[in-house]
């Protein structure tokens, strides 16, 4: 399982490659999980549609 170092690096690299992509004009869509985890669970998502959470109870607590 991987730490919250190894969790901070991953996004970290994200974010130079979303710049780099902005820097060469391309359009982007942020909102995208390419992770194919839950955003605020961390368990995989079934679907490889880009959703963001597993559930609503998942995107529910996210808002809140």
């Amino acid at each position: 399982m991987a730490d919250e170092i190894d969790k901070a690096n991953d996004q970290v690299e994200l974010i130079r490659e979303r710049q780099i992509a902005i820097a060469r004009g391309k359009p982007l869509n942020i909102f995208q999980n390419e992770s194919g985890l839950c955003w605020e669970c961390n368990r995989p998502i079934e679907e490889d549609d880009g959703r963001r959470w597993c559930s609503n109870e998942c995107r529910d607590m996210s808002k809140s």
